[in-house]
């Protein structure tokens, strides 16, 4: 049977990696050479891929549906 998850952090000082469906992608952001990226690491396989975000200045929070179909961010732009 399936668990209940909570979609958002109710903790706001949690700056911490959110996870995926079934806890196998693994999501956080960081800063490289002065620009945000967004990494997502499989947990299963190890592959990890990161993107640049292009016109965001910094994430401030993450939030992952239990399905790992959408992820949700809130970001400064011009900030």
């Amino acid at each position: 049977m399936p668990q209940n998850r909570t979609l958002l952090s109710k903790n706001r000082d949690d700056d911490g990696p959110r996870g995926g469906p079934a806890g196998q992608l693994l999501f956080f952001s960081v800063d490289l050479k002065g620009a945000p990226h967004l990494g997502v690491l499989n947990l299963g396989t190890g592959v990890m891929d990161l993107k640049e975000l292009f016109q965001i200045d910094q994430v401030l929070d993450m939030a992952c549906t239990p399905d790992g179909r959408f992820l949700l961010m809130s970001a400064l732009q011009h900030g």
